[in-house]
């Protein structure tokens, strides 16, 4: 294989293992890129709103997104803080009778997602207004309750798409090892169309939720994030398919905005030599001997 092709062929594996990912270190970056190069248009409210007076705030009007200065992570187990008990206020004033209904681990997720944006109270609700749009759509909120909602051929999917939880942190949050490189692409391709994988991703995410949901209630400590551990044992030229790559894209397009603060941490094991030596910021870790 001549330098170029391999050179192409390697930047493709990255490409796509950032997508797998979702939202780890490229989420700020997605964000700025889906707004880069948008006007920002004068504050007509307080706080910087640029939407017309008493309508609620949308993705499209808010204004390009910079990391404010002031912007610090907090952990999940901490208590909400005055700043963001304010932006929770704001969000209920806009929802309205909506409010009473939202699931307070989404509600913490939106709020503390977007703390890092100049316009953090409108840029949370405008968000979380389009993700409680996307959860209708697909009746979130009933998957992992109701038996019947479960996805068809959920068994098919799972021997494909091998991820589940093997334990826990040792702050409890529950670590999640996913074998995307034990997939096989092309069965999984011809098994599952797009919109059937995304359903089994919806699924699988919702379930978790309420994993962690169950594991917060045990050790009485909030925790909505998880860690991830990425195994890519097996990981081939078949993984770069453009149809995968199609999905995988759809994918964290939808999960990453609709799923926020849910990822304390990613380990990357079995990598293969191409990502250990184009990755080496990462946290990536040898192939086992």
């Amino acid at each position: 294989m001549e330098l170029p092709e391999l050179s192409s062929c390697v930047l493709c594996l990255q490409i796509l293992l950032l997508l797998v990912l979702e939202r780890t270190i490229s989420k700020i970056h997605d964000h700025i890129k889906e707004h880069a190069g948008k006007p920002s248009t004068p504050a007509t409210t307080a706080g910087g709103s640029s939407d017309a007076a008493g309508s609620r705030p949308t993705v499209e009007g808010l204004a390009p997104e910079v990391l404010k200065a002031s912007y610090r992570a907090r952990d999940e187990w901490e208590p909400l803080q005055e700043d963001e008990l304010e932006v929770v206020r704001s969000i209920k004033g806009w929802l309205g009778p909506e409010f009473g209904d939202l699931p307070v681990d989404l509600l913490v997720s939106f709020v503390r997602g977007y703390a890092y944006h100049p316009e953090w109270a409108r840029a949370s609700f405008a968000y979380l207004e389009r993700g409680l749009r996307w959860r209708k759509e697909v009746a979130a909120d009933l998957l992992a309750i109701q038996p019947e909602r479960m996805p068809p051929r959920r068994a098919e999917y799972e021997a494909l798409v091998q991820a589940g939880p093997i334990g826990f942190d040792a702050d409890g949050h529950p670590v999640i090892l996913d074998r995307f490189g034990a997939c096989q692409p092309a069965k999984l391709l011809a098994a599952f169309d797009q919109q059937a994988f995304i359903m089994h991703q919806a699924y699988s995410r919702e379930c978790l939720r309420a994993y962690a949901e169950a594991n917060c209630t045990r050790r009485k400590r909030r925790l909505y994030k998880t860690v991830q551990v990425v195994d890519l044992e097996g990981f081939g030229w078949a993984h770069t398919d453009k149809r995968m790559y199609a999905i995988m894209s759809a994918c964290n397009e939808i999960f990453a905005w609709n799923y926020p603060e849910s990822m304390h941490k990613i380990v990357i094991i079995n990598a293969p030599m191409a990502f250990q030596v184009a990755r080496r910021p990462a946290a990536v870790a040898p192939r086992r001997t």
